[in-house]
């Protein structure tokens, strides 16, 4: 059972930003680009502001890559350190861009790049609500005119380097439910990573429906109930306000 979002998931929308140096020229197209999406509450026209401690939903940190990059500029920082092992094992062989068989044949065609996602974070307050998944594939599909596929791994070693407190039991249960969110968001394991064709149909299917449970009507009836106030004169039927309308 998931909790109920602190404000309309409708009212959600996404801002992709690229960062490059200003001083990268030559061959910055070789290198892979680094995207970050941030993920926030708008305002709509005629709805009520949404309090400030939920406004900012979360943050996808990620990489889109030439299949036919060169291995030396798949720095760590932008692309991850499992990112020259994926592409050794995905390629016929390095700097080729061609799939092994059994990628080509389990991708629809697509650009010849592959998305690197890096990392996904939701703050406190809309964790729990079953929103990674859809919101993961929305950010997703709008990498799906640059690359064909996206990738990443989910390692216990990885999330102890990224989280040096825990445990190694811990780091193994982290490594398990961001595998379970990447599989819900419609990625399937491959060798030590888990991938997912960008422009397969039944992974299109699959993100318009995750999209159609978020904004579902029973999920915006749940969200009236939780988001309507008291006021103080503790009336029944009167003195009370809906809430913001829906987005």
């Amino acid at each position: 059972m998931y909790a109920t979002p602190p404000w309309w998931p409708t009212a959600i929308a996404l801002t992709t930003t690229n960062r490059v140096p200003w001083w990268q020229v030559g061959d910055a197209d070789e290198r892979p680009e680094r995207w970050t999406v941030h993920i926030d509450v708008t305002d709509n026209n005629g709805a009520a502001p949404c309090p400030d401690d939920v406004r900012r939903v979360g943050v996808i940190e990620l990489a889109v890559a030439e299949l036919a990059a060169d291995p030396q500029l798949l720095h760590p920082a932008a692309a991850g350190s499992w990112a020259p092992e994926f592409l050794a094992e995905a390629l016929t062989q390095p700097g080729s861009g061609a799939l092994v068989d059994e990628l080509d044949l389990l991708l629809a065609p697509g650009p010849a790049r592959v998305v690197l996602l890096r990392s996904v974070y939701l703050h406190e307050a809309w964790r729990g609500c079953g929103l990674a998944p859809p919101l993961l594939s929305a950010a997703l599909r709008r990498f799906s005119a640059m690359a064909r596929l996206a990738a990443c791994r989910v390692d216990p070693t990885d999330i102890a380097e990224l989280a040096p407190g825990l445990t190694p039991a811990e780091a193994e249960d982290v490594a398990q439910r961001a595998g379970w969110l990447l599989e819900r968001s419609g990625f399937v394991p491959w060798n030590d990573v888990h991938l997912v064709g960008l422009h397969n149909p039944a992974h299109q299917a699959h993100q318009h429906q995750l999209a159609q449970d978020v904004t579902s009507a029973e999920l915006e009836d749940a969200l009236d109930d939780a988001i309507t106030t008291d006021t103080d004169d503790g009336r029944d039927g009167e003195g009370t306000s809906p809430g913001p309308e829906h987005p």
